[in-house]
């Protein structure tokens, strides 16, 4: 087995709500992803 030096990960601790944020930004921004949540959406509310 190779050995590796150890590294060491710097903790980074996000609130919840910013995840969140980033994630609407996410597929509001990119047209592939905004289109499929959009067909969701049609399909779940008028079935």
């Amino acid at each position: 087995m190779m050995k590796l030096p150890s590294q060491i990960r710097p903790a980074t601790h996000a609130p919840p709500l910013e995840h969140a944020w980033s994630g609407i930004v996410y597929s509001v921004t990119h047209p592939r992803v905004r289109t499929i949540l959009l067909l969701f959406f049609v399909v779940g509310v008028f079935g």
